[in-house]
């Protein structure tokens, strides 16, 4: 599977820094931009997490994801290990998952190889935007120094 690349890694793990059981998720408010949420979705048994972005816009009284990603995101001694799994844009009227489960408590995925590369490259870009953008600026100040 793919990973994030280094520059991309970073940004994610600044976005997701400080988000705790206690406190899963956060809205980062930046201007004219669409906000983003980032939330910890849900908890492996292998401590793996599942970790969401979304811009949310809103049509006719609706949210509306552009995009959602979700992502797994693995930390051991190695270091941290960020790979995208699934795509949503209700805008165009796509979903895509990558990686499925087929059994949680025996670890057990099916893998669409070529399309979790292309999400991986699309979460790159995406990623460079938000830093470009200006969103890390709108953490606390001790998140976004670096």
């Amino acid at each position: 599977m793919k990973s994030l690349n280094k520059t991309a890694s970073k940004t994610f793990a600044k976005l997701i820094a400080g988000l705790t059981p206690d406190k899963p998720h956060r809205k980062i408010e930046n201007g004219s931009w669409m906000p983003l949420s980032v939330e910890i979705i849900d908890n492996l048994p292998n401590g793996t997490k599942i970790v969401m972005l979304c811009h949310y816009g809103e049509q006719n009284g609706d949210l509306m994801a552009d995009p959602e990603m979700n992502f797994l995101v693995n930390q051991n001694v190695i270091g941290t290990f960020v790979c995208p799994i699934y795509y949503h844009n209700d805008y165009v009227g796509k979903e895509m998952r990558s990686v499925i489960s087929d059994n949680r408590e025996y670890n057990t995925y099916r893998i669409n190889y070529a399309l979790q590369a292309d999400q991986t490259s699309f979460a790159n870009t995406w990623l460079k935007n938000i830093k470009d953008q200006g969103f890390l600026e709108k953490l606390q100040p001790s998140l976004a120094i670096g």
